[in-house]
């Protein structure tokens, strides 16, 4: 007989990728513990597409699945909204492209159990379900090992798409930041690093486990160059509101000369590796160029805001 009282809450929010979606609730209903230990909550941010239809028909199936709705477009209302809607005590969120591990709940409990954790997170590895290019390289798409063994991490982020958090964080912190974070079909990045700072602030302990793992979708976008060009330049468009950084002319004025040097620097550095056969013109791009595209970011949205900030309303 199924539990009454989940122990953590698995929050999938989901925008347009009904397909993929209903790969990443497969995986969620085969988990290595009985279902009545955790809630599935699927909040759909907007979808124009069948997800409705498919978060339904694995709720018949699945007593545990729960289906939500966000009118407010953006990811961090969505995670917002499936925190406030969880039951249990623990929040754990997992991207809607992704394919968690069978044992990932049971991982949970038992860092839950274990650890005196507020957040924690662990890794996620690629998920080539369209092939890849001879010159994608798997540190593209996957979560860096922040420490050997299970611990507290004092520097370094964990990802917020295998990410759990005790709901009372959330509420104390009021949860994600809705001014960064992916909105539609609009990129960008932070809101789950500026929470984990805000979290720092107060003492609050962050955790990396790296036996918590998904496997995360490389869509076929970003299998492409140009993606990594979009998403440096939304990377450094969030930078000041990631890190809330001080605004100045002064700071404004040193983006472009400190990363012309670090260009220059990263030209000496990796040009040489064109040589070697598994290194192509791609990955040079991507190591010395990419970066420079970032601060391009930084430096149009460090203008817009000095500007406006001068100009006054």
């Amino acid at each position: 007989m199924q539990q009454t009282n989940p122990s953590v809450s698995v929050v999938v929010c989901t925008y347009n990728r009904a397909e993929i979606l209903a790969e990443c609730l497969a995986s969620l209903a085969t988990q290595s513990v009985d279902p009545g230990c955790f809630e599935v909550v699927v909040v759909n941010n907007n979808s124009s597409d069948n997800t409705e239809y498919v978060c339904r028909s694995f709720m018949r199936d699945n007593e545990n699945f729960r289906y939500i709705e966000e009118p407010r477009q953006g990811l961090s209302y969505a995670r917002n909204k499936g925190y406030q809607e969880a039951r249990t005590r623990w929040v754990c969120y997992v991207d809607d492209d992704a394919k968690a591990f069978d044992n990932y709940i049971e991982r949970i409990l038992h860092v839950i159990q274990h650890y005196d954790f507020d957040c924690f997170g662990g890794i996620y590895l690629p998920w080539y379900k369209y092939g890849r290019p001879k010159w994608y390289r798997d540190e593209y798409a996957t979560k860096p090992m922040e420490r050997d063994g299970t611990g507290i991490i004092t520097a370094g982020y964990v990802s917020g798409g295998v990410m759990a958090v005790k709901k009372e964080v959330l509420e104390i912190l009021g949860g994600f930041s809705p001014d960064i974070g992916m909105s539609g079909d609009r990129i960008s990045y932070g809101e789950e690093v500026l929470l984990q700072l805000r979290m720092r602030e107060k003492g609050m302990n962050i955790g990396f486990d790296p036996e918590l793992a998904v496997y995360h979708l490389v869509n076929t976008y970003k299998l492409r160059l140009n993606w990594f060009f979009k998403s440096a330049y939304a990377n450094g468009l969030d930078d000041w509101d990631t890190f809330q950084k001080t605004i100045s002319w002064g700071e404004i004025l040193k983006i472009l000369p400190r990363n012309i040097v670090y260009f220059f620097q990263a030209c000496i550095r990796f040009t040489p590796q064109l040589s070697q056969s598994n290194y192509y013109v791609q990955n040079w791009i991507i190591d010395t160029i990419c970066p420079l595209t970032r601060s391009v970011g930084q430096l149009v949205s460090g203008l817009k805001r000095v500007a406006s900030r001068t100009v006054g309303p």
